[in-house]
């Protein structure tokens, strides 16, 4: 496979959504991605992308994430499809150093799934702003749907080994970090951990893990590689999450993913058990909510196809092609019930035809007013239906073995439009405009579940192991370069110092600011480059006072570096909410400070800017932190 750039698209993730949806200007530099065409792909992965391609008018935009050079809003192995959030656009955003057909072939499985089968869930979380929270939920529905996922990329005939071996690879890396003392930080990755053991144990199940225990593989301490050493490994070393991962495999096995309703229970099943394991429970009636797929269905991928008929009853025709396996070049033939109702037939492989199926959406067509006897004869044994459809032109002649010689004989017209190609691919300079567009949705998608775990436990691994590289990690692993007589963690040398560190290992993720260690000391951090491009000073000073009242909540190892969590016995949540008073009414004396400096339209948005930043952050006190009614209304007046 090769990949060609065509141009440059913004292209906003979750985070950067929540972060920049309240400025004027949404264009983050940081959204701005790589817009790619595929070449030379092989026939089997062109044929499911074309076929699938047809049963959506939105147009295909591929993007290469490049988490190389913007790991802050990217991962190794990450890799999406976003078919829902923009009425007129599919986005798959690709990792392309770290790609392989069946990942391809996977992401388009995912709009497989819901144009042909109809089987995906439409919820999505009613609230946006909390990212670690709808993260979690969108997390667990591609956990469930991957299941039905992988299914059909088994039954196109794609290789499956790379998403065992990548599982594997994951597993591994969690079971050696485990051995090492590493310990999830936080709840909500160890339901992420949960969902990597769970997707290998119903993996497992599926046979893609059969041949393992023939494989010799290096030990590392008394772990020898295979899938099923981790895995009893894992259950002894983390009961409780590998508790949950079984939890989650039985509500898959219960339930089943065979249809909409099986999936949708499945799911359901999943997020309450996920948090109730987290602490904050979710309601599935309040906090999730379901909308329409969002298709406009302006662009007409097929113009020889049916001619004549709308857009949206072609897209039908094409799902119902899709759903008979006939392929993307089997002819076609019309026809009328007695009611009237239009139906399509296609010829098999085999040389039968299918039975007709009505096409919704199909246009009304009356019965013809000119005389039967007057058509040319070779017409004449068509329905009243078909012929309607046809020019008059045509009508009156006897039509060429290009055209409607297709309709008598059932061969397609050979014309240049229907030869497969890629999908189209039309000139959209900047898509910002319809993500943040009134009929926009916050951009999510279906993930690549896999990748995501491969990710996590790589970078926990790396942890453990100290910079990221490898167990003998003096002066960097280059002691060529550099000396490190006392012994301190390179957090303490970095140039910037640890806050710079955490940031160039990645550790800051999408946060505005944290607490780090490093070699025994607590640093107050603020992580610039997560912010937008604009952001007032008193923003900046404001996020530092609250990350300053968390430091007595934590404690800090005497050597080494990283994020602490909450040390035992701190309420995280309540600690949060004393931090946001704080924060929000050092909010109110900038703006006093800064705006009032200002006249005018300067003025104006220096006050709208604030009180942005300020009903963002009052949101989060009461739907994530669930901070009291008091505290809320001490510092959140006007926001809704």
């Amino acid at each position: 496979m090769q990949w060609v750039v065509i141009d440059h698209i913004h292209a906003p993730n979750l985070v950067s959504y929540a972060r920049d949806r309240g400025l004027s200007s949404p264009h983050n530099p940081a959204d701005l991605l790589p817009r790619v065409a595929a070449e030379h792909l092989s026939q089997r992965l062109l044929d499911f992308w074309i076929e699938t391609d047809r049963c959506t008018s939105k147009a295909f935009l591929i993007v290469d994430t490049l988490p190389h050079l913007r790991p802050q809003y990217a991962f190794r192995h990450g890799h999406s499809v976003d078919a829902w959030s923009v009425p007129d656009a599919t986005l798959f955003a690709f990792d392309f150093a770290n790609i392989h057909e069946s990942i391809i072939a996977h992401e388009i499985a995912h709009l497989w799934i819901d144009l042909v089968e109809d089987c995906e869930d439409y919820r999505s979380p009613v609230d946006w702003l909390d990212t670690a929270r709808a993260q979690q939920i969108l997390f667990i529905q591609s956990f469930v749907l991957d299941r039905k996922v992988n299914q059909v990329v088994r039954e196109r005939g794609f290789d499956l080994s790379i998403f065992a071996e990548h599982s594997r690879q994951a597993i591994s890396n969690f079971t050696k970090a485990t051995l090492l003392g590493h310990c999830p930080p936080t709840r909500p990755e160890a339901v992420m951990n949960a969902l990597m053991i769970a997707s290998a144990l119903l993996e497992q199940e599926d046979g893609l893990h059969s041949k393992e225990a023939s494989e010799t593989h290096a030990p590392v301490l008394c772990y020898d590689g295979s899938m099923a050493s981790a895995l009893r490994l894992l259950r002894d070393a983390v009961p409780e999450i590998y508790d949950l991962a079984e939890r989650f495999v039985a509500a898959v096995q219960k339930h089943g993913t065979d249809n909409r309703e099986q999936i949708r229970h499945a799911i359901d099943e999943c997020l309450i058990i996920a948090f109730e394991f987290t602490g904050d429970p979710l309601n599935l009636e309040t906090e999730l909510h379901e909308d329409a797929p969002n298709e406009t269905y302006q662009l007409d991928k097929m113009p020889d196809f049916l001619p004549g008929w709308p857009v949206r009853a072609k897209i039908e025709a094409n799902k119902i092609r899709a759903k008979l396996r006939v392929g993307n070049n089997a002819p076609h033939r019309l026809s009328q019930n007695l009611s009237g109702a239009m139906q399509i037939e296609f010829l098999h492989p085999c040389g039968a035809w299918t039975s007709p199926v009505i096409v919704p959406h199909a246009p009304y067509v009356p019965q013809l007013s000119a005389p039967h006897s007057a058509l040319p004869p070779g017409l004449r044994h068509l329905p009243p239906a078909v012929l309607n459809l046809l020019p008059e032109t045509v009508r009156t002649q006897q039509p060429p073995k290009t055209g409607m010689h297709a309709m008598q004989t059932g061969v397609p017209p050979v014309i240049p439009s229907q030869v497969p190609q890629l999908p189209a691919i039309p000139a959209l300079p900047d898509m910002s405009a319809s993500w943040f567009g009134a009929s926009s949705k916050p951009p999510y998608g279906r993930s690549y579940m896999a990748g995501v775990g491969l990710w996590l436990s790589e970078a926990r691994l790396q942890e453990q192991l100290d910079l990221r590289e490898h167990p003998y990690t003096y002066a960097n692993n280059n002691p060529l370069s550099f000396v490190d007589p006392e012994g301190t963690h390179a957090c303490a040398t970095f140039k910037g110092g640890p806050c710079a560190y955490a940031e160039s290992v990645g550790d800051h993720g999408t946060d505005l600011g944290g607490i780090i260690c490093c070699d025994g000391k607590k640093h107050v951090c603020l992580w610039t480059s997560n912010y937008p491009v604009g952001t007032r000073p008193g923003i900046h000073k404001c996020n530092n006072v609250h990350e300053s009242d968390h430091l007595n909540d934590v404690n800090c190892p005497k050597s080494g570096y990283c994020r602490p969590p909450f040390k035992a016995g701190v309420n995280g949540n309540k600690e949060e909410c004393k931090a946001f008073v704080l924060h929000l009414q050092c909010f109110k004396k900038e703006q006093n400070k800064e705006c009032s400096k200002l006249t005018g339209t300067a003025k104006q948005d220096c006050v709208k800017h604030y009180t942005w930043w300020r009903c963002v952050y009052c949101k989060m006190m009461k739907n994530t932190f669930k901070c009291t009614k008091a505290q809320i209304n001490k510092v959140c007046g006007g926001c809704k």
